[in-house]
């Protein structure tokens, strides 16, 4: 599944510059993926987020996009995404949250295993 950019941001926290992507999934206006707490990225994604470029970055499913050891308090990383066209699991908490749903799900059944055993806290949005 290919994704394009469709928005960055790039600001301080606790001293560390880092970036939030967002994509969505070509061919349907209703996926969203996001990452953030990312420290470095490809040339492509910083001149899109630094001076302001505006044409679509395509992405092949695989290819690398940036590198991160995580958030400077905990060293974590943030990953999610949103099916545009249903309210999930997390639409009574916040409006930000409405369309969240289990990223894990929609991977391949012999590497869903592996990351539910990664995945901790609540089990609100996953089963894991």
């Amino acid at each position: 599944v290919n994704m394009y950019l469709d928005g960055a941001s790039y600001y301080l926290e606790f001293g560390v510059w880092q970036y939030k992507l967002g994509f969505k999934i070509t061919g349907s206006d209703c996926w969203e993926i996001f990452f953030d707490h990312i420290h470095d990225v490809i040339p492509s994604i910083e001149s899109y987020v630094k001076n302001g470029q505006k044409e679509k970055i395509i992405f092949k499913a695989g290819e690398q996009i940036g590198t991160t050891s995580g958030n400077s308090s905990s060293g974590n990383w943030d990953f999610g995404m949103k099916n545009l066209a249903v309210d999930g699991p997390l639409a009574k908490y916040s409006i930000y949250t409405r369309n969240a749903v289990c990223w894990v799900d929609y991977f391949a059944p012999a590497k869903q295993g592996f990351y539910r055993n990664k995945l901790v806290g609540e089990k609100i949005l996953c089963n894991f």
